[in-house]
């Protein structure tokens, strides 16, 4: 309830929804500035920061790996906050069965195999869930986010992937309770 009552204060004055709430326990609140198309993530412990380096030099690795300029920032005035243009596209429900996300699941294995490097070692996501793919509107064009969790000195090639495999298989049944 108090949610709701704090989102139509910042909508109605700042045109701007609250997202999460110190989701996962890390202290990150984020944020959706509707007028401007951008996400706000902002921390409020040292822990919190942390991810938010991360998130930062993650969206740099992605950047240079896609050869796309995405436009982040992370400033540090009273506490740090890490800002990014929304992309658009769609999300896929992470609790639907493999069967149903069959092929989403192709295409994510797709694009992982055509875009990220294929060295033994390379930078990890370190999250890479259903929860932090976008679909963008054309069918090859993924956008990952929420690089909170990156890892640039990295995993074996494909670690990723498999953590990918894993969430598909187990996520659906959380919900289940199975």
């Amino acid at each position: 309830m108090i949610k709701k009552i704090v989102n139509f204060f910042l909508y109605f004055f700042f045109n701007i929804k609250i997202i999460r709430i110190l989701s996962h326990k890390n202290k990150i609140i984020i944020l959706e500035n509707l007028s401007k198309n951008l996400f706000y993530k902002i921390s409020f412990s040292r822990s919190a920061n942390n991810l938010l380096l991360n998130e930062n030099e993650g969206y740099k690795w992605y950047s240079k790996v896609l050869k796309k300029k995405f436009n982040f920032k992370l400033s540090d005035n009273f506490f740090k906050r890490f800002e990014i243009e929304k992309f658009h596209g769609n999300l896929v429900d992470y609790h639907k069965s493999v069967i149903i996300n069959k092929k989403n699941i192709y295409r994510v294995i797709n694009y992982y195999k055509k875009n990220l490097p294929k060295k033994k070692i390379v930078s990890a996501h370190g999250d890479f869930t259903f929860a932090n793919l976008v679909f963008g509107n054309d069918k090859n064009s993924i956008y990952i986010i929420d690089w909170e969790n990156f890892k640039k000195s990295g995993e074996p090639w494909g670690f990723d992937l498999v953590y990918f495999f894993i969430s598909i298989a187990i996520l659906p049944n959380l919900k289940k309770n199975k």
